[in-house]
């Protein structure tokens, strides 16, 4: 998914369960947010788990279905008030470790995005210490978010409107053994999938004017 907001709230939202019923997700988060107080009992009372390759390997064999960001650290640095200003949607593509997860476990993947979440709050833009602290501490710090009055860190009054794709098939010719030309395939068709969906749904989310930056690679 693309979109911290929807990580969290969305799955506990009433239409949410009005479409999907009683399924359950476990969101993945960084093993950071499972240190801090307060922080850590908050994602794991919501059914959050420390997105680390074993434990998202023992959520895919119980066959639960669980939720990330990939690239998400390296999105915060780019969930800045210039690029809202210049109408930009940022993705890190470079990631391929989740897609190749989900071949190892013949798990779909489901593009989803979270329009809104630009105009709701942004983080400082401290590129040089946050690279520092993302290098040190595994997140990028100093991490403070921006929403009313222009200093609180508490969410601006907006729509939101969190919309899901279509599932995306594993494919591979050896059950559990992704080539890498099989992963460069699906993380390939993931991207694109997620650009359509975004590009589909941009309108009615007001988002028009908007366009899709990808960094880190060339989809």
């Amino acid at each position: 998914t693309r979109g911290t907001s929807s990580v969290i709230w969305a799955p506990l939202s009433t239409k949410f369960r009005k479409v999907f019923g009683k399924l359950k997700i476990y969101t993945m988060t960084d093993a950071f947010t499972h240190v801090v107080p307060a922080m850590r009992e908050f994602c794991q009372y919501t059914g959050g788990r420390e997105v680390s390759k074993q434990v998202v390997s023992e959520m895919l064999n119980s066959k639960k279905t669980i939720m990330l960001v990939p690239g998400g650290q390296g999105e915060i640095m780019l969930h800045t008030r210039e690029n809202l200003d210049a109408k930009i949607i940022s993705l890190c593509a470079k990631h391929k470790g989740f897609v190749r997860m989900a071949l190892k476990h013949n798990a779909e993947l489901v593009p989803t995005f979270n329009f809104g979440e630009l105009q709701a709050i942004e983080n400082i833009y401290l590129p040089k210490m946050q690279n520092l602290g993302r290098a040190l501490f595994g997140f990028p710090l100093p991490f403070l978010p921006v929403g009313i009055w222009g200093f609180l860190p508490i969410p601006r009054k907006v729509n939101m409107r969190w919309v899901i794709g279509k599932p995306i098939q594993p494919r591979t010719q050896i059950p559990g053994k992704p080539t890498e030309d099989e992963v460069a395939e699906m993380h390939r068709q993931y991207f694109l999938a997620l650009r359509d969906l975004i590009d589909s749904h941009k309108e009615a989310a007001d988002y028009g004017e908007f366009k899709v930056e990808y960094k880190g690679i060339v989809i």
